[in-house]
């Protein structure tokens, strides 16, 4: 069911200035202090955690490989297909869902249901029980849906990219803490219990994080800024249209917008999902490192995300002020273009550890920012849907890891031996070598490989990167009415309450279910640009004023 908040609760007093919607104007991520900062906090918090429960197989994978029987790279690769598979499906349903019952309840059910998931790793015996084991801790990614919705409650358009950036980049930095957590704990516990007994005790740290998360988040978490979903129905602030489930899911699934971002959103949120998967394998396997430098190292590339997918955020929103939301697109395009270049020239610096690590640094910092730019433009595509959109976005970015890996990093299958025949780099005289013959000196001639092995790491981060450079083109296509798209302008005599008001059947404006999309169209008005928005503040009343008697 749609549900719709008529007006602030009487009497609700922040000591930080707020909107219209209730929602703060300004950004303190450091803060505790009031609903909108707890908010903040709780949701980068249990998004972190499903982040360290779903990489921590890969950050003991050459632990793992070495005590579960008849398991090979092959395998583990197709296992790691199959823990971001699970949060394609998941992601869609928790857009739906948050819209339902509020993001306090999901996330606190969301590390509930997948907490045992995350301790049964340590009672994995074999190949299947590893790959369906980690599909369900990584239902659990689907916490990122949750995490920008809740924050995209709380925060106005105009520091929503960067607030949305910032709880995402955070969470995401779990993918990285958990590649020198896990080893750490590993190398704790195997002072005291014998080795190939020491990484299944391991697991036992995530899955306590997801209880007690979740047990916080159902105490002390808020929905929206006027109270819980539950208390605002029961009160008749939050008000709901009758049988309104299929339109609220049908007016997201029907914005190409929507879809648009979920493509290009494959290849930035879907290349980091890749990358946390693989690299703790390929710099041990290249460079012959221990398992705990390996994952020291390793961690670096998501733990970039303190400050990175932020800045990304940060600089959309910087754009938007300036050039509106042309300026946000122009912005995701130059970030993620540039991450698919260095994710290429990653692939021809693997003659030295330096090298990779510093070109995986910048090639982590521009992929991570268009992750959060894509953001900061995510909460403009439907105000209705916008938990919908949300899901649907951050769907797509598994759906284009579980391709890539598939494609690049995961098994043998004909088209990636043929990856790496149509390869620009000479390769060994062997099937799968730990660190393949390599001359940046030859990069004109294709070397055939006659190999029966999977391509190497290599060949997989050079094809993901034209990859990203081919899918970041679709943004081209986007274009919003009211604000024009990245080659053209805006269309005459549209205005951003006629956008959104289309998302309303007459029946449900009559009933003044459109109200707070009528607020926040208000709000979006700062997304035509510095130039444009001046000449349109005096007709803003008149504007509205149509939706308001309808």
């Amino acid at each position: 069911m749609k549900l719709a908040v008529e007006a602030p609760v009487k009497g609700t007093v922040y000591p930080y200035p707020t909107d219209s919607e209730g929602k703060a104007t300004q950004l303190r991520p450091w803060s505790f202090s009031g609903v909108h900062y707890l908010s903040f906090q709780l949701a980068w918090i249990s998004f972190f955690a499903s982040f360290v429960a779903t990489f921590a197989p890969a950050a003991l994978v050459t632990v793992i490989r070495d005590d579960l029987t008849g398991i090979t790279k092959v395998d583990l690769g197709n296992a790691a297909v199959a823990s971001v598979t699970g949060a394609i499906f998941a992601r869609v349903f928790m857009g739906t869902y948050c819209d339902m019952v509020g993001p306090r309840l999901a996330v606190s059910s969301v590390l509930l249901i997948t907490a045992p998931a995350v301790f049964c790793m340590s009672m994995v015996e074999d190949l299947t029980g590893f790959a369906a084991d980690r599909f369900f801790i990584g239902c659990s990614l689907c916490m990122f849906v949750v995490c920008q919705v809740w924050t995209g409650s709380m925060f106005n358009v105009n520091i929503v990219g960067t607030a949305n950036a910032i709880t995402g980049g955070w969470g995401n930095m779990g993918g990285g803490a958990t590649q020198f957590i896990m080893p750490l704990v590993y190398l704790g516990v195997s002072y005291q219990r014998p080795v190939f007994e020491a990484w299944r005790w391991a697991f036992f740290i995530p899955g306590a994080l997801y209880v007690i998360v979740a047990i916080v988040a159902l105490l002390v978490g808020q929905d929206t800024p006027h109270g819980d979903f539950r208390d605002l129905k029961k009160s008749g602030v939050m008000r709901s249209g009758k049988g309104a489930l299929w339109p609220l899911v049908k007016c997201g699934l029907t914005n190409y917008r929507a879809w648009v971002l979920a493509l290009t959103y494959g290849y930035s949120f879907g290349v980091e999902l890749t990358v946390d998967n693989m690299i703790v394998g390929y710099l041990f396997d290249q460079f012959g490192l221990s398992i705990t430098v390996a994952g020291a190292l390793g961690a670096i590339f998501g733990l970039m995300n303190l400050f990175s997918r932020a800045s990304g955020g940060l600089i959309s929103d910087i754009m938007a002020r300036h050039f509106g939301m042309r300026g946000r697109l122009w912005a995701l395009w130059v970030m993620q273009t540039l991450s698919g270049v260095f994710c290429i020239v990653m692939a021809y610096v693997d003659y030295s550890l330096g090298a990779t690590i510093a070109v995986m640094i910048i090639f982590s910092i521009f992929c991570q920012q268009s992750c959060g730019a894509h953001y900061g433009i995510v909460p403009f595509i439907s105000r209705r849907s916008y938990g919908v959109v949300a899901g649907m976005v951050g769907a797509g970015g598994n759906v284009g890891s579980a391709i890539t890996q598939a494609l690049f990093f995961a098994g043998a299958a004909p088209w990636q031996l043929l990856c790496s025949v149509v390869n620009i780099r000479p390769t060994s005289d062997h099937d799968v070598p730990l660190a393949p013959a390599r001359s940046l000196s030859l990069p004109l001639h294709p070397c055939v490989s006659t190999t029966c092995g999977p391509s190497p790491p290599q060949n997989g981060l050079q094809w993901m990167g034209v990859m990203t450079l081919c899918i970041t083109t679709l943004l081209f296509t986007i274009n919003f009415p009211m604000w024009g798209g990245m080659f053209t302008g805006p269309k005459a005599g549209v205005t951003e309450e006629d956008y959104y008001l289309r998302e309303w059947s007459a029946e449900e404006v009559s009933a003044g279910l459109h109200n707070p999309s009528m607020k926040f169209a208000m709000e979006s008005k700062s997304q035509r640009g510095f130039k444009a928005r001046v000449p349109v503040v005096a007709s803003t009343e008149v504007a509205v004023k149509p939706d308001i008697v309808a």
